[in-house]
């Protein structure tokens, strides 16, 4: 079964997202330490999405696919946003003291450590971010693909 949303380039428009979600994991049965994750995950890619992704004034879209097939959830979100590969992005040091670290870095981290494998591509001046986790596992690891 797939699925699709799309919403404006609007951190106003997350909501509609985080709704979209709990509906769907409501009807599948998806544990609420899964829900948690794909909230968190889906409100970091939007956030940072929205805030830095645009430098024009311009209306922009962003598509969200969700699949779900043999206890896999398989997200896909598209924009025209900046090029940005966030696998490219390195880890933060976590021996830093958290009072003394940069700011950034923290989310995209937590997304990376949150979902099984994702995937980036560009095409067609848009960002293809892909996400799986494995609805069934109790503990969840990355890889890239």
């Amino acid at each position: 079964m797939e699925t699709k949303i799309t919403i404006a380039g609007a951190l106003s428009e997350i909501k509609h997202v985080e709704s979209f979600f709990d509906q769907l994991t409501e009807k599948h049965n998806i544990p609420a330490d899964t829900r948690f994750k794909i909230d968190m995950v889906m409100d970091e890619i939007l956030t940072n999405i929205i805030s830095y992704g645009y430098k024009d004034n311009k209306e922009h879209y962003i598509d969200i696919y969700v699949h779900i097939e043999n206890n896999i959830i398989k997200i896909v979100i598209e924009d025209d946003a900046i090029a940005f590969n966030p696998l490219l992005a390195l880890p933060p040091d976590l021996t830093i003291p958290l009072e003394e670290r940069p700011i950034g870095g923290l989310g995209i981290y937590l997304v990376k450590t949150s979902v099984n494998t994702i995937d980036y591509a560009r095409e067609n001046g848009r960002n293809i971010l892909s996400m799986t986790m494995d609805l069934s596992a109790t503990d969840q690891h990355m890889t890239e693909g």
